[in-house]
């Protein structure tokens, strides 16, 4: 049996008869699969075997071709196909290297994977592949199986993704052929066959989570409130719990005062509220609030509110110190850089991203891991997070990297644009998943009270043009 060998040539793909598009065994697998008894009979009868003379033509694999020849059903054709040990699915991760979930559960082998990703649902799931495939890099890196990991980056959608997993193990108590042949002389020209691509240039680190969380069933998602006049009228029944919500605009457009306003609100009902400022200090920032005739000293008094400033370029240098530390080990705990010893909060304000992407400045890379871990780490203590972010008055891209938004599970956009000799705000809630939402843009004013918004102001003109 030859090992190492490729995909088939671009030139010698094979063709299903429901359309599919087929390149190796695992795809051809898939297809056979998914054929009916009519469709399969078109491709295997008496007369001939085309799945068998493309194994043997186009990926020179003799001896499964052969094995394939004398299968008698779709069932035999499935089961020689099906080559893939279990000795793979409990491969043990490197020591130190199992890959932590934010809902506490823990894999350090592919059968594991597969029970832990099968408990996400799909928007948990996409927090993991989008951008760089976290599961497949640590497939890559951390089991040592870079053709696996390659096959499954080829899928972003969670549904996909665990069926070709569940497909690529091998059937329980299967290791033989009906003919009593051993599969495992066709293991490495299968892994070989699984694809060529590259895959991330660096390994993903994994938060350490703090611990198990139950993620709740969507039918039962509770929802906050915002507490701003007219804002949660867009909502349908507001924002969903746990969610991680990126407040983008431009200078002067409000964006600090709208996160103080429901920090207030939250803080003021019994919620325990932190305000991260990697800007702004402590004084001005309570300042700031009480000019709108809040009490934010009666709230941190309570211990209801925490308003702490953090140096940017500290968190930069601390990041750096644990993924040094980390030696990869695929585990930094990043809670020590966030919040007060003993402090668990529901609502957090981080303000702003932009500050810190400023202080990794010097190593973008980092910055990605940090930012990914910090979503991850608020999912996985159910905190509804906040996180504002710098952008032109008229946006494009709604955060430094692009990064940010694709993780968010919601985008605010604010807006100070120019009309004349005046400036005038406008508020649209751009995507929140998970949740019903108005797709218009409104007014909004700054008030002597804080934030309103008109939901029935919708704003036109001037929003084609906006300047800076």
């Amino acid at each position: 049996m030859e090992s190492g060998l490729k995909n088939a040539e671009a030139s010698e793909l094979f063709f299903c008869a429901d359309g599919c598009r087929i390149g190796n065994l695992i795809e051809l697998r898939q297809c056979i699969e998914d054929l009916d008894d009519n469709l399969f009979r078109s491709h295997v009868n008496d007369s001939k075997n085309d799945f068998a003379e493309w194994v043997e033509h186009s990926l020179s694999m003799h001896e499964l071709a052969e094995e394939l020849r004398a299968a008698e059903s779709k069932e035999d054709f499935l089961l020689a196909l099906n080559a893939i040990e279990q000795s793979d699915f409990s491969k043990q991760a490197v020591p130190g290297q199992n890959f932590m979930l934010g809902n506490g559960c823990e894999a350090s082998n592919l059968a594991e994977l597969g029970k832990c990703i099968d408990a996400l649902d799909e928007n948990q799931f996409l927090h993991y592949v989008k951008g760089k495939n976290d599961f497949a890099q640590w497939i890559k890196d951390s089991l040592q199986l870079p053709d696996v990991a390659n096959y499954l980056s080829k899928y972003p959608d969670k549904q996909q993704f665990t069926k070709t997993l569940h497909r690529l193990q091998y059937l329980e108590g299967r290791k033989e052929s009906p003919s009593g042949q051993s599969m495992a002389s066709i293991k490495d020209a299968l892994i070989a066959n699984l694809g060529a691509g590259k895959t991330g240039e660096e390994p993903m680190k994994q938060l350490k989570s703090p611990g198990s969380v139950s993620q709740p069933d969507a039918s039962k998602r509770k929802f906050i409130k915002t507490g701003v006049a007219g804002l949660d009228s867009l909502l349908s029944q507001g924002i969903p719990r746990g969610h991680a919500i990126l407040i983008a605009g431009g200078a002067g457009s409000g964006k600090t005062l709208l996160c103080l306003h429901i920090l207030n609100t939250h803080a003021s009902q019994g919620k325990k509220c932190i305000f991260m400022s990697f800007e702004e200090s402590e004084q001005n920032l309570v300042r700031h609030m009480e000019d709108f005739g809040w009490n934010p000293g009666k709230l941190i008094r309570n211990g209801n509110l925490v308003i702490k400033r953090f140096n940017p370029f500290d968190v930069s240098r601390s990041v750096d110190a644990l993924l040094m530390k980390a030696k990869g080990e695929l585990l930094i705990d990043i809670q020590p850089v966030l919040f007060p010893e003993g402090f668990s909060p529901d609502i957090i304000v981080v303000d702003s991203l932009s500050a810190i992407a400023s202080a990794f400045r010097s190593n973008e890379n980092s910055y990605r891991i940090y930012i990914q871990q910090l979503f991850r780490f608020f999912e996985s203590i159910d905190a509804t997070s906040f996180l504002i972010t710098e952008t032109a008055q008229a946006p494009e891209i709604y955060s430094r990297t692009g990064v940010e938004e694709f993780l968010a599970d919601g985008v605010i956009v604010l807006y100070n644009f120019r009309k004349g000799n005046v400036r005038e705000k406008a508020i649209e809630i751009l995507k929140l998943r998970g949740a019903k939402h108005e797709q218009r843009i409104v007014a909004l004013q700054i008030t002597g009270q804080g934030i309103v918004v008109y939901p029935e102001q919708e704003v036109y003109s001037g929003m084609d043009s906006m300047k800076g």
